[in-house]
């Protein structure tokens, strides 16, 4: 993930733990320079094994960078990608700057956009507002819009929080009927207490139990009408985590540390929640890409777990085992909320009476009855694989139950 305006944002959303790390950048523009472009985009082709080369740009928030600046980084990209290779280009964006003209050049370069919105108009504009405090969901909805209109790709990033935690239907059917977005990622708003180690600010944090019931909420909404139509990032990573695979998500893993992030000055780190001086990581993209993770994120997950998750042998597999990682776990109590009420809910289907025989469209092979004839095929999977998607191993496996 590259920051090409470091974590400068026309945006002040009470939530956001990224805007006070301009702090670390005291004498900087907070601009990428071409040079620092280059070098990251040799770097990812370098880094990648695979013919698409997965390049993100992010923030902060992207877009302030300009169309101009996205125009040059294309051609360099152009230029340099060996024959037979090319970058898949995706983009986190709040929205707020997206015009026609920027459509149309998402549109152009197959630019897969992750839309930043929290819900209906009273969710949204409660703490996703415009430095001046005013709400921005009417401006993100003209986003949504204008890249249905150029049929560009999209889906929707929603932060879950005390204003919609108890709201996970109405907000998944808005995201789907009102947004038309096929394609859903639900973070839960975790603050930790600076005062307080080990505990999260309540108020600003969702509350564990409510994070629970907003994901089996989404889960049943899902179930029972868009199963193959709609694609769920918190069900998709359950499922590949109940099944055994390492998810795409660092929230389900063990250890994190091989989602990279780049800031505006070539500096790299291994986690947006990692950005100070004192983690920078020494070394170039590609030796901490194909080293899998970095012995600050090791360090910092998987052995400090609380007590309470690391006994947990029911629903473990499920979910990620440690509660002190920033930015996810909801914090005490959360076992009894998302680990024992939305796996059970997600092994359902492998209970519910045999169906007919039918071709699946969705990937979730779980929900098929036993024989069903349909074989694992990439080709139908949703479209909006840059960002995640489980492996075909864990496909076959739930095509199998």
């Amino acid at each position: 993930m590259a920051k090409p305006a470091g974590p400068t944002c026309n945006m002040e959303c009470t939530y956001c733990f990224y805007l006070d790390k301009q702090a670390l950048f005291p004498r900087s523009s907070l601009r990428m320079t071409p040079e620092v472009v280059r070098a990251v985009l040799q770097d990812a082709i370098d880094a990648s094994p695979d013919t698409a080369i997965q390049f993100c740009w992010q923030g902060g928030e992207p877009t302030l960078r300009g169309l101009d600046f996205y125009r040059e980084a294309f051609a360099v990209a152009r230029r340099i990608v060996p024959p037979g290779r090319h970058f898949a280009w995706s983009m986190q964006t709040n929205g707020v700057l997206i015009d026609e003209r920027w459509a149309e050049f998402l549109a152009r370069h197959d630019v897969l956009v992750g839309l930043s919105i929290d819900g209906p108009r009273d969710v949204h504009d409660r703490w996703r507002v415009d430095r001046g405090g005013r709400g921005t969901w009417a401006k993100v909805m003209r986003a949504a819009r204008l890249l249905h209109e150029h049929g560009v790709r999209f889906n929707t990033f929603t932060t879950v929080h005390p204003a919609n935690q108890h709201r996970g239907a109405e907000v998944y059917r808005f995201l789907r009927d009102e947004v038309g977005s096929d394609f859903h990622q639900y973070i839960p708003i975790v603050v930790p207490d600076p005062a307080r180690p080990g505990h999260v600010v309540r108020g600003l944090s969702v509350d564990p139990g409510a994070w629970g019931e907003f994901q089996v909420d989404v889960f049943s909404q899902w179930l029972h009408r868009d199963v193959g139509q709609v694609f769920v990032m918190n069900v998709e990573w359950a499922l590949a985590a109940w099944c055994g695979d390492e998810p795409a998500s660092c929230m389900f893993r063990e250890h994190c540390g091989d989602a990279v992030v780049v800031e505006h000055d070539g500096s790299v780190y291994s986690c947006d929640h990692f950005v100070d001086p004192a983690r920078r990581e020494p070394t170039r993209w590609r030796a901490l890409r194909t080293g899998r993770r970095s012995t600050t994120c090791a360090a910092a997950t998987g052995t400090s777990s609380p007590r309470s998750m690391r006994r947990c042998a029911t629903w473990r597999r499920a979910c990620c085992p440690d509660a002190t990682r920033p930015g996810w776990c909801p914090g005490p109590g959360s076992t009894g909320s998302w680990c024992r009420r939305a796996p059970e809910r997600v092994d359902v289907p492998r209970r519910r009476p045999a169906r007919p025989p039918h071709v699946c469209t969705s990937g979730f092979h779980i929900l098929c009855a036993p024989g069903c004839r349909s074989p694992a095929d990439d080709a139908q999977w949703p479209r909006n694989e840059a960002f995640a998607r489980p492996s075909r191993g864990v496909v076959h496996r739930l095509h199998r139950l």
